[in-house]
């Protein structure tokens, strides 16, 4: 990714043309549940989220936080909590403040991809080869890699190390295809026989879209997702590539160096990453909204249509291998789907999606419920939460107060 061009100079070189929209999606039927539980409103949440956030911001000694709330195709609730900056005091705006989401950053890239499966510009089944000249993925196996593992975390990648992924020195000069190329890692499994999560894989699928639309990614899903979705602030540019204005609405972490350190003020750019389709969304609480919208509506936002109602249903269905029936994770509890994430609930046979993120001094984590048309997003800037616990904490608070009565 060049660290020249803003987000306003490729804006206004971009046309507007849509991309055509397939449905012949092969998806298998699902026995929900017939009910219109959970019954919740924006006082409800309110209410909730005054009661368990402060305690716990306190606890962990996290600056500030953020939540957003979609449900029945509308934004039911958006709020800040505490500071985007501890060091200057600015106020955590779920309108305004732009936050960091890293890895939630893989469900928009897969969205994107499955545009370009739609348009017919790529397959999920092809060899992802076939697409690429820069550089060649191994044959290390005799089963190629194909898009749908790159989505789906199948593709037997093992991810170099941070070194290699955090857009420092001479990293942040590459282009992304010049970085697939420099770390591309060994494969080291057979496709399909185990999901180990993988930068490198999503970074891939954000690679043949730039491939396969002529245009950088940060482009292409600026055209073709965020702007469609009134997403108008969000971007996967970094910090410093956007006009000064947006620059200063960007949430700074707190963090430590590891357990037992002292808590530190970040700086503006050390959440950059190089693979930018896998960790590099800045959005906004209310933004992020619009796109839980689209999925839990078959696609559609507003009068934007994102993917057809049946690519959005087999994004959220376990991903099936060609041969072996559906395809249940071996080493994890969850299925996985296109960029999403099933959650195992307890007593419960509702879908629980998920996809979560975080590096030093960000968590984010986008959940999302289809049967009920319910998603959230929260976001938290750390400080002394080492473990990530309050993400987690603030799911089974969720589950308990909310969902505890509904089907099981």
């Amino acid at each position: 990714m060049a660290g020249t061009t803003t987000r306003r100079q490729f804006l206004g070189s971009l046309a507007a043309a849509p991309l055509a929209v397939r449905s012949s999606w092969p998806v298998r039927a699902i026995d929900l549940p017939a009910t219109a539980c959970p019954k919740i409103t924006a006082s409800d949440v309110e209410r909730f989220l005054q009661a368990f956030l402060p305690p716990k911001m306190k606890q962990y000694e996290v600056p500030g936080a953020a939540f957003s709330m979609a449900m029945n195709g509308k934004l039911l609730f958006a709020s800040g909590y505490g500071l985007a900056d501890s060091k200057t005091g600015r106020a955590v705006d779920p309108y305004h403040t732009l936050l960091r989401a890293y890895s939630v950053s893989k469900s928009f890239t897969a969205t994107a991809a499955m545009q370009m499966v739609e348009a017919g510009k790529l397959s999920l089944t092809e060899n992802v080869n076939s697409y690429l000249e820069l550089f060649k993925v191994p044959d290390t196996f005799p089963e190629p890699v194909t898009l749908a593992h790159l989505l789906t975390h199948t593709a037997g990648f093992f991810d170099t190390g941070n070194d290699t992924l955090l857009a420092r020195g001479k990293l942040r000069n590459l282009s992304l295809g010049e970085w697939l190329k420099a770390y591309l890692p060994p494969r080291k499994k057979p496709v399909g026989t185990e999901v180990q999560y993988s930068n490198f894989s999503s970074s891939l699928a954000g690679y043949l879209i730039e491939v396969a639309s002529g245009q950088s990614y940060a482009e292409y899903i600026q055209q073709h997702v965020l702007d469609p979705l009134g997403m108008n602030r969000s971007s996967f540019l970094w910090p410093d590539q956007l006009p000064a204005d947006d620059e200063a609405q960007v949430a700074i972490g707190d963090a430590r160096i590891d357990v037992g350190y002292p808590i530190r003020h970040m700086t503006p750019s050390e959440g950059d990453f190089a693979n930018t389709p896998a960790a590099n969304l800045l959005t906004t609480a209310e933004e992020i909204a619009h796109f839980l919208i689209a999925h839990l509506c078959g696609g559609e936002y507003a009068t934007t249509k994102l993917l057809s109602a049946a690519g959005i249903a087999a994004m959220h269905e376990p991903y099936k291998q060609p041969v072996n029936g559906w395809y249940k994770a071996a080493n994890m509890k969850n299925d996985v789907g296109y960029g999403f994430f099933w959650r195992s609930i307890k007593d419960h046979q509702f879908r629980w999606l998920f996809h979560s993120g975080g590096w030093d001094g960000s968590i984010s984590d986008l959940e999302m419920l289809p049967d009920f048309k319910l998603g959230y997003f929260f976001w938290y800037n750390q400080g002394g939460d080492d473990h990530r616990r309050l993400r987690v904490e603030l799911n089974s608070a969720f589950l308990e107060r909310f969902l505890a009565g509904c089907p099981g």
